[in-house]
């Protein structure tokens, strides 16, 4: 559904002449900048001391990461799951239950671990951020979560 949505909109807007990447900021993650700022934030992760490109999307890296892992394993787990109901007794459905179920596993590895850390545990948000139920952001609160992406 939502990959209809999104490519139906995307197919609209570039006939109409628009920038599909500037529109659309979840696309950023196929863009050289992307590419490269990952490469120099694998860097950093590494060596804190070296020097991160400005990040200038709407989304942060991570958020574009996090956001194309869900939706590649929402369709992996689609996927398998109607090949499991319908060819149940074959070879084809016990592959799709091996994918399936390490999908799985993995989804829910990395909302405990991953997401949990980066949205929930994170010092700057510990122990509640407002922003979930007004929706709004303060100005002070915007600009110290960004000081640690960018340089």
């Amino acid at each position: 559904m939502r990959f209809g949505y999104y490519g139906a909109g995307v197919i609209v807007d570039k006939i109409r002449g628009y920038s599909v990447r500037e529109k659309w900021f979840l696309l950023q993650i196929f863009s050289l900048v992307f590419v490269k700022y990952m490469l120099h934030r694998s860097i950093w992760l590494i060596n804190p001391k070296h020097p991160l490109p400005e990040w200038v999307h709407k989304y942060d890296s991570e958020e574009l990461f996090e956001y194309w892992g869900e939706f590649a394993g929402s369709i992996i787990i689609s996927v398998t799951g109607v090949l499991m109901a319908f060819w149940s007794p074959s070879v084809d459905a016990d592959l799709a239950f091996i994918f399936h179920t390490r999908e799985a596993i993995l989804a829910v590895m990395f909302l405990l671990l991953v997401h949990m850390a980066y949205t929930h545990l994170s010092p700057i948000i510990f122990p509640y951020n407002e922003v979930f139920h007004s929706g709004k952001s303060s100005l002070t609160w915007l600009r110290s979560t960004q000081g640690g992406t960018s340089n």
